[in-house]
């Protein structure tokens, strides 16, 4: 063995998407995972977008509501039409 890499690959199983936002009944959990092998190019749109939310309540520079978790409580996942 010459060379060897591993590390912690974030996965949703529900629908391979981002989960961001508040957890629907717990008032001081925030999500902020499930960016799957994309989670270093998010971070800082997620750090953004968390702080927003932090702050003010609400998602200002790019509404990502719809990645919460309540999808998943709901049973609607989102699904890209195309994944290259």
């Amino acid at each position: 063995l010459k060379n060897a890499w591993c590390g912690f690959y974030d996965y949703n199983y529900f629908d391979q998407n981002l989960i961001i936002g508040p957890h629907p009944q717990q008032k001081n959990f925030i999500f902020a995972n499930g960016s799957s092998g994309h989670g270093l190019q998010h971070a800082p749109a997620i750090g953004r977008a968390i702080s927003e939310y932090m702050t003010d309540f609400k998602y200002k520079s790019i509404d990502l509501s719809r990645f919460g978790f309540q999808r998943i409580v709901n049973n609607t996942p989102i699904f890209e039409p195309m994944i290259v």
